[in-house]
């Protein structure tokens, strides 16, 4: 979706509104959400990158987490004096933080046409945003060499019609996206020092090539060979004695992983597994990062041990997590 002037403000609101179907912006001159009719020559004294952030997060509500896949480009001309240049910048920031996570900034590169272009890249080193500044353009949207150079289209300056269809096409992170390998069982079984652990999954995708199977006890065990298909069944001899947890991890065909499915707690040797008091913990995805109750994988931060999605990774989106194992937390409060 993209817009020039009030359109690229009507296409920023409807990115925002709705993430699960745009995939991709391309805002040209465009004020951004909550900035009035009086306001667009001028960027309001207290109007920032984070304000409209919070603006356009607030209108996509439970759809956020689509804003991992979306990606945005900017461009304003340097001789607009309709709309304020600042918003340019302001826009590409704000949408970076309603990414979330870390950015980093690449070098000025050139565009046909008098336009310089700096792209943004992720913490997965994927291009998300661009912004291209326009010698010599003024409040018109930037069509290339064939077209009228009139009614507020120009002409001369970057064919910015074709560089955000190239944008989008080349750094579209929803191409080829399918549902990951699901796990339906998981078990462990002890028999003198060995334990045996089975577990099975479906892919609709495709077929399931590997299992990961993990074992935090006395001696561990991280196994990315335990078995491939649609189950498998592995033995692991010459466990030492004491209290046992873990996880079966399914992985797909085209490389998808699956939520990992939780071993419940098992005893090898003598005694009973302790009993495990679970806790609850509510703040920050940035916080639960930081405290090691999750991790990060792309824009999102996934919960430790369960790999639920929480949301964006970033100090604006709250959950709950309960520590039902050891290392193990769950979406949510613990269960009754």
């Amino acid at each position: 979706m993209a817009g020039l002037s009030s359109g690229g403000a009507k296409a920023m609101v409807l990115g925002c509104t709705a993430p699960e179907i745009f995939a991709g912006l391309g805002l040209s001159a465009a004020p951004p959400p909550g900035v009035t009719t009086g306001q667009i020559s001028l960027v309001p004294s207290g109007y920032s990158a984070t304000t409209a952030a919070n603006a356009c997060s607030a209108m996509a509500g439970s759809a956020s987490p689509h804003f991992a896949t979306q990606v945005t480009g900017v461009i304003w001309g340097m001789s607009d004096y309709t709309v304020a240049q600042g918003y340019g910048p302001l826009d590409a920031a704000a949408m970076r933080q309603v990414y979330g996570g870390a950015w980093t900034q690449g070098t000025a590169t050139s565009v046909p046409g008098s336009g310089s272009n700096v792209e943004y890249t992720d913490a997965n080193g994927k291009v998300r945003t661009s912004q291209i500044t326009v010698t010599g353009l003024g409040h018109a949207w930037p069509a290339g060499a064939g077209g009228q150079n009139a009614h507020f289209v120009n002409a001369t300056r970057v064919n910015y019609p074709a560089f955000i269809m190239d944008f989008w096409f080349n750094k579209n992170l929803r191409v080829s996206q399918a549902p990951a390998p699901v796990m339906t069982a998981c078990s462990a079984s002890v028999s003198g020092s060995t334990v045996t652990v089975n577990g099975a999954a479906n892919f609709a995708e495709g077929t399931i090539a590997g299992y990961r199977v993990v074992l935090n006890g006395p001696s561990p065990v991280d196994d990315n060979a335990a078995g491939s298909g649609a189950g498998f069944s592995k033995a692991y001899a010459n466990r030492a004695d004491g209290s046992y947890g873990g996880s079966v991890t399914a992985i797909g065909n085209n490389g998808q992983t699956s939520t990992a499915c939780a071993i419940p707690a098992f005893q090898v040797g003598t005694g009973t597994p302790p009993v495990f008091t679970c806790t609850t913990y509510t703040a920050s995805n940035y916080a639960h990062v930081q405290a090691g109750r999750a991790h990060v994988s792309g824009s999102y931060a996934l919960a430790n041990g369960s790999n639920q999605t929480m949301g964006l990774y970033n100090t604006f989106f709250t959950s709950t997590l309960a520590q039902t194992a050891q290392g193990y937390y769950i979406v949510g409060n613990c269960p009754q």
